[in-house]
C-alpha cells in the first residue's frame, strides 16, 4: 500500500465485477490530538475534511450536522467553551425586546446602543488608514449629536402626564434645534414624513390636548387583552357559560377601575333561623 500510495490521503480505484472499490491511505497517528501541535491538528482537520468530502459525495455539511447530533450534551458544551460568539448591539436589542422588558429600559438600551455603534465605528476604523479614522470620528460625533438632540425631544413628547407651558416651550425649542441640525449636517438626506409631523404637527397637537403622546400609544390597549385572558383562565372551570362570562367581565372591570368596586351594593344578610321562628 505504501508503494502504491506514497502520500497520505491518496486514493486509488480498483475495478471489480460490480461496483468499483476506492482505497485511501490514512497514516497512523503517533501522537494523540490533545497532545499534538496546532500545525498537526490543522493538518489532521484537512485530512478529515477531504475524507468526509469523498464519503458524503460533496455534501459534508449534512454529515457534520449528524455527527454533532451524535455527540452527547456534555461533550458539546465542553467543545463550545473554546468558541466565542459575537452578538451585535442590534441583535442584543432585539433579544431584550423579545424578553418583554419595560419601554423605559428599552429606551435606555437604544441610547446606549447608539453610543456603542458610534464607538465601534471609530474602533474599527482605527485599524485602517489615518484618513478613514478621522472621517469615522467626524461621523461618530455627528450621529451622537443628532441622537442627543432628538432624545431631548423624545423625552418630552413621549411622556404620559400633563405638560406645563414651560415644557411646551422647551419641546418647541428642542424640535427646532434638532431639525436645524438635521438639515445642516444631512443636506442630502430625505426629510421623512415623521420628521415633518415632528416639526409642524406635534407641538400644536400637544398644546391643544396638554398631554404627552405616551397616553396615545397602543401598548395600553394591548395589555388589556393579556389581563382579560388571565382573568378568563382563572374562571374556566365554571360550567355555566353565562355565569362565567359575567364573573370574568366583572373581575376584569374591577382590575381596570378598582374604585368601582366600592360602588357595588353590599350583599344582603341572610336572616337567622331563630329570627324566622320568632316571626312565625
Amino acid at each position: 500500500m505504501s508503494e502504491l500510495l506514497p502520500q497520505s490521503h491518496q486514493t486509488i480505484t480498483v475495478s471489480t465485477g460490480g461496483r468499483p472499490i476506492s482505497l485511501t491511505k490514512v497514516s497512523s497517528p503517533s501522537v494523540p490530538s490533545d497532545k499534538a501541535s496546532q500545525r498537526t491538528l490543522h493538518w489532521r482537520s484537512n485530512e478529515l475534511l477531504k475524507l468526509r468530502e469523498d464519503l458524503t459525495g460533496g455534501e459534508s455539511q449534512h454529515q457534520i450536522a449528524d455527527e454533532i447530533r451524535m455527540i452527547s450534551k456534555e461533550e458539546r458544551e465542553e467543545i463550545m467553551r473554546g468558541f466565542t460568539i459575537d452578538i451585535s448591539p442590534e441583535q442584543c436589542l432585539v433579544m431584550k425586546a423579545a424578553l418583554c422588558l419595560p419601554w423605559n429600559k428599552l429606551r435606555l438600551m437604544r441610547s446606549l446602543t447608539t453610543s456603542i455603534l458610534c464607538i465601534s465605528l471609530v474602533t474599527t476604523a482605527a485599524t485602517m488608514s489615518t484618513d478613514i479614522k478621522v472621517k469615522s470620528s467626524e461621523i461618530s460625533d455627528k450621529f451622537i449629536d443628532a441622537f442627543t438632540l432628538f432624545s431631548k425631544c423624545h423625552e418630552i413628547y413621549d411622556s404620559n402626564h400633563i405638560l406645563s407651558d414651560i415644557k411646551m416651550t422647551e419641546l418647541e425649542t428642542s424640535i427646532h434645534l434638532f431639525v436645524k441640525f438635521y438639515r445642516t449636517n444631512f443636506p442630502s438626506a430625505t426629510f421623512l414624513p415623521k420628521l415633518h409631523m415632528l416639526e409642524d404637527h406635534i407641538v400644536p397637537w400637544m398644546k391643544r390636548w396638554r398631554i404627552g403622546c405616551g397616553c396615545m400609544g397602543e401598548q395600553g390597549a394591548e395589555s388589556l387583552h393579556a389581563s382579560f385572558n388571565n382573568t378568563e383562565r382563572a374562571y374556566k372551570n365554571m360550567r355555566d357559560r353565562v355565569d362565567r362570562l359575567r364573573v370574568v367581565l366583572q373581575n376584569h372591570h374591577f382590575k381596570i377601575l378598582p374604585f368601582t368596586q366600592s360602588l357595588e351594593p353590599p350583599l344582603l344578610k341572610k336572616r337567622k333561623a331563630k329570627e324566622d321562628k320568632e316571626t312565625l
